[in-house]
C-alpha cells in the first residue's frame, strides 16, 4: 500500500502553517493502516488506510477547530480557513496557549515500528494462527501501523511511527468459555503461545452449571481483560479532561481525596515498554510517568489548558483530540498475589473471564452495565464449573473501592486508535456486594435504565469491547464526517462507552454524595 513519505507530509504541513492567516495554527496528521485475520475462511480484513488531519487555530483570542481526511496542501489550507470561520462564532478563550514544546524532531531511535508486523501478509498471519490453534479454537490477529506528524506556528515539528499487534483466543463452548487477549508493539513481544495457554487454562470444558443455581451475590475474581474493560470506562467517563469540564465525572469533586481501595494505584506512562509506548501527545508534549491515583487517592485527572485554569493544576501530556485529554498509557500497579491465592480469597465465588457490551449509562454516578462472559464457579480455591453468561450492573467507584487482593500478572490491550497507547491491568479479587447479576437475556434491544426496583435489563447492541474513540470531531460546526475508511472493517473499534443521563436510584445518589 503506497503512502506518502514522512518528509513529504512534514513539508506539506510546514507550508500550510506558514501560509495560515491565523495568529496560531496547529496541525496533527494521523495516518493508520489496519489489517486483521482470524482462523477460518471468512476472517480476513485486507490492509486499509485511514488519514485524519486535526486543525486548531487561534485568532482574536478565539479558538476554532476542524477535522478532515484530505491531505493536499490546497485542501489543508481550506481546512485552516474553515477552522478560522468556526473561531469567529466562539467566545473569547480565557486561557493562553502554553509555550511551544521542544522543537527538536523525534529521533529515529524512538520509533516503535516492528518490521515483521509492518510487512505482515494476512495469509502468513493466518497460517501462524492455524499452527497454534487446536480443533474448535478460534483466534484472531489485528495489527496496525500508524504515523503521527505534528506542526504548529510556534516552531513545533514532531513525528513518530509505531506498530501494534493484538491477539485474541477463544475456546469452543457456550458457558465458562476460555478466552485470553494481549497486545504488543512487536510479534516477539506478544508471546502468542502464552496467550493460547492462558485461554485453555480458563476453559471449563463440558462442566456447566445451571443459571438458577449460579450465585448472584458473591465474591468475584475479574480477569485482567475484564479489569481493563472497566478501567476504560473509568478513564473515559471519570478521568478525562472533558468529563471534568462538563461536570459529568463521578470524581469531579474528589481530587486529593481517598476514593478507591488502597490497593489501587493508576499510573499513566508513555515510556513503559510493556504498555504500548508512544513518545508524545497530540500537542507534542513528551510523555512521562505520572501517577493519577496513588494508593486509592485521586491525585489528578487528565488536565488540558482550560481545565488547568479551573482546578489550578498543571496541564498533563494527555491530549488525544483537539478538544479532549485523557490517559493513553494507563496501568494499574500489580501486587505479588498469584492467581491461586486470588481464587482462594474469593472461594465459593465467581470468576469472570471478560466483559462485552459494556456501557456507562449514568456517568455522573458511575453506573455501568455489561455482559459477563467466560464465567466459572470458584470451588475449593480452583476454577470449577462453567456458568452461563450473566448481566451485571454496578457502579465504578464501588468496584474500585473494595479489593480482596490484586494479582501479579499484567495484561495489556490497545485503546484509542489501536497504536498510540494501551491499558495494562492485573486480575483483581472483589468481595460480595458488587452490584446486581442476573442470567443473560437473548434480546439485544436497548432498554431504558432501570429503577432500583426493576429487574436487570438487556444489554445494548454487541461489540467486542467498549473502547473510547480516536480523535473527536469538533464540538460545534466543522467537518463532522468520519475519516476515510472509518467503520469499514468489522474489527475496527467504534463508539466510546455510551453515557446517557438516567433517573438516579437512591443507591447511586448515596454514591455521588461519597465523592462530592
Amino acid at each position: 500500500m503506497k503512502r506518502l513519505p514522512l518528509e513529504e507530509v512534514v513539508h506539506r504541513l510546514d507550508r500550510v502553517v506558514e501560509s495560515s492567516p491565523c495568529t496560531e495554527t496547529e496541525l496533527g496528521w494521523i495516518e493508520i493502516v489496519r489489517a486483521g485475520v482470524s482462523t477460518g475462511s471468512r476472517g480476513l480484513v485486507p490492509p486499509h488506510a485511514e488519514t485524519t488531519v486535526l486543525v486548531r487555530v487561534r485568532e482574536a483570542e478565539r479558538i476554532g477547530v476542524y477535522q478532515t481526511g484530505a491531505g493536499s496542501v490546497g485542501e489543508l489550507s481550506s481546512a485552516v480557513r474553515q477552522a478560522l470561520v468556526q473561531s469567529r462564532g466562539q467566545s473569547p478563550c480565557p486561557w493562553r496557549c502554553p509555550p511551544a514544546p521542544a522543537q527538536e524532531r523525534v529521533e529515529t531511535g524512538t520509533q516503535r515500528v516492528d518490521r515483521e508486523v509492518a510487512t505482515m501478509e494476512p495469509e502468513t498471519a493466518r497460517q501462524r494462527l492455524e499452527r497454534l490453534a487446536r480443533e474448535g479454537e478460534s483466534a484472531r490477529f489485528d495489527w496496525t501501523v500508524g504515523r503521527v506528524v505534528l506542526a504548529n506556528s510556534r516552531g513545533l515539528a514532531q513525528q513518530a511511527a509505531a506498530t501494534c499487534i493484538s491477539l485474541e483466543v477463544k475456546c469452543p463452548g457456550t458457558a465458562g468459555v476460555g478466552r485470553a487477549a494481549a497486545a504488543a508493539r512487536s510479534l516477539e513481544g506478544l508471546h502468542p503461545e502464552t496467550v493460547f495457554d492462558r485461554a485453555r487454562k480458563r476453559h471449563a470444558g463440558e462442566l456447566h452449571d445451571s443459571p438458577e443455581s449460579s450465585p448472584k451475590d458473591c465474591a468475584v475474581v475479574l480477569s485482567p481483560e475484564a479489569v481493563i474493560s472497566l478501567l476504560e470506562l473509568l478513564n473515559y467517563h471519570a478521568l478525562s479532561a472533558r468529563s471534568f469540564r462538563q461536570g459529568t465525572s463521578v470524581l469531579r469533586a474528589a481530587v486529593g481525596r481517598q476514593v478507591f481501595d488502597p490497593g489501587l494505584t493508576l499510573i499513566d506512562d508513555g515510556t513503559r515498554e510493556a504498555g504500548l509506548p508512544f513518545p508524545f501527545d497530540l500537542c507534542g508534549y513528551a510523555k512521562k510517568p505520572m501517577e493519577l491515583v496513588r494508593n486509592g487517592k485521586l491525585l489528578t485527572p487528565a488536565v488540558d489548558q482550560e481545565l488547568a485554569q479551573r482546578l489550578e493544576l498543571p496541564p498533563t501530556p494527555h491530549a488525544v483530540a483537539v478538544e479532549d485529554s485523557r490517559p493513553s498509557h494507563l496501568w494499574a500497579r500489580a501486587e505479588g498475589v498469584d492467581e491461586q491465592e486470588l481464587l482462594r480469597r474469593a472461594d465459593d465465588g465467581l470468576w469472570i473471564g471478560w466483559l462485552e457490551r459494556t456501557e456507562c449509562f449514568d456517568a455522573t454516578n458511575g453506573r455501568f452495565r455489561t455482559l459477563a462472559r467466560g464465567v466459572r464457579r470458584i470451588e475449593k480455591g480452583r476454577l470449577g464449573r462453567g456458568v452461563p453468561d450473566l448481566l451485571w450492573e454496578g457502579t465504578l467507584p464501588d468496584i474500585f473501592s473494595r479489593f480482596l487482593a490484586v494479582g501479579e500478572e499484567l495484561v495489556c490491550l490497545p485503546v484509542e486508535d489501536g497504536f498510540r497507547g494501551g491499558i495494562s491491568a492485573p486480575a483483581v479479587a472483589l468481595p460480595a456486594g458488587n452490584g446486581r447479576m442476573a442470567g443473560s437475556a437473548p434480546s439485544r434491544r436497548r432498554t431504558p435504565p432501570p429503577s432500583s426496583s426493576e429487574p436487570l435489563p438487556s444489554p445494548p447492541a454487541p461489540s467486542s469491547r467498549a473502547t473510547p474513540p480516536g480523535p473527536a470531531p469538533p464540538a460545534s460546526g466543522g467537518n463532522t464526517r468520519p475519516p476515510r475508511g472509518a467503520g469499514a472493517a468489522k474489527h475496527q473499534r467504534r463508539d466510546p462507552p455510551q453515557s446517557r443521563r438516567a433517573a438516579t436510584p437512591p443507591a447511586a445518589a448515596d454514591l455521588a454524595e461519597r465523592v462530592e
